[in-house]
């Protein structure tokens, strides 16, 4: 059922640290990383011209495309200008009664490439109304800003909106990003206690220099991750549509959440874990204090908060304070902790064991 490469029949637990890439770079090095690096002056010169698009795009192309109603058009244009691709399989399964539909989260683009496949309004948290050269292009998945500290709020939001629209609602039900290539988080429950037919999707992305670059890691802003995806070539997300599911005579909204969950990483060949999203919040805050221990040491605790929180609102976590190190040896520790590709020590939870 698992990929050889993620499930060892000699380990039979899961940590949560396995679920999400914590450097930059793939370790170890390999002739990869010198083909990438004889990319990368190509990749800088990419990267600077989709940002140019970006700009031109929400400067002049979205408003010209609205003005002659082919929005739909002029999205996909603009999704393949910036490297996002999709092929779709289980077509067949595709069923428009379905009011909701989720998927798995393993890239800031997703909405973008689910965008591409389907119309939806994709559920977003209000940060992304800060970013300047995206608005445009966010406007057109017709978000339903959240704010994830009320939780009363998104419910009564999402409510509404599948009274009032026709266009399905997307939800990232993990509730942040994993690598794709281990396992999925657990899934929350609240879109799967509305007694509405669910459309589970599998994403999984592929692309050159995949193997190399990871475009996302723990403590990382978005920003940042967006310039290192529009640096790379391009990434194809293969989309299965799986078939739609409704909620069960006697099943709890927990136990639906958690059979959606199950089929897709079937259908990835992933492990389905029993990590949330709070146990990820908890690893990123001790994954920080690793990778910022000199600089905590040395008494720049505060503007480290003030960034860690920033980091914490943009993966939509609750942030939590930072335990700084207590001496020159444990911050010198955890800073060489970083290089390896696996967490160790301080910043390893206790394993649970494999659902």
């Amino acid at each position: 059922m698992f990929r050889p490469e993620v499930h060892d029949p000699l380990d039979s637990v899961l940590c949560v640290e396995d679920l999400f890439y914590h450097t930059r770079l793939h370790r170890p090095i390999t002739k990869k990383h010198l083909l990438f690096l004889l990319y990368f002056p190509i990749g800088v010169c990419v990267l600077v011209l989709r940002i140019l698009f970006f700009v031109l795009s929400e400067l002049l192309l979205f408003r010209l495309f609205a003005f002659l109603r082919l929005n739909s058009f002029f999205y996909k244009i603009y999704a393949s200008a910036l490297g996002v691709f999709i092929r779709v399989h289980g077509r067949e399964n595709i069923d428009k009664n379905a009011s909701i539909v989720v998927s798995n989260h393993t890239s800031e683009f997703d909405i973008i490439a689910l965008r591409k496949f389907m119309p939806v309004a994709a559920i977003s948290p209000r940060f992304y109304k800060t970013f300047a050269f995206t608005r445009r292009m966010i406007q057109e998945v017709k978000p339903l800003y959240v704010d994830y500290t009320d939780r009363s709020k998104i419910r009564s939001d999402v409510k509404q909106h599948l009274r009032t629209s026709s266009v399905p609602v997307l939800c990232f039900p993990e509730g942040a990003l994993t690598n794709g290539d281990t396992g999925l988080l657990l899934y929350h429950k609240f879109l799967f206690s509305l007694g509405r037919p669910v459309q589970p999707l599998a994403a999984r992305v592929v692309g050159p220099f995949c193997s190399v670059v990871n475009v996302h890691h723990l403590c990382t802003q978005v920003s940042h991750n967006i310039y290192w995806f529009l640096l790379c070539p391009w990434k194809v997300w293969h989309i299965n549509v799986l078939p739609v599911q409704t909620i069960q005579p006697g099943e709890t909204p927990e136990r639906f959440a958690q059979r959606v969950q199950r089929l897709t990483a079937e259908k990835l060949m992933l492990i389905p874990s029993r990590f949330s999203v709070a146990d990820k919040a908890v690893l990123m805050r001790r994954w920080y204090r690793i990778r910022e221990g000199n600089r905590l040491f040395r008494g720049n605790a505060k503007r480290l908060e003030r960034r860690a929180s920033k980091i914490f609102e943009q993966h939509r976590l609750v942030s939590v304070p930072l335990d700084g190190p207590k001496s020159i040896g444990q911050a010198q520790s955890c800073v060489e902790a970083i290089h390896s590709p696996r967490a160790t020590g301080s910043a390893r939870l206790p394993p649970r064991p494999v659902s």
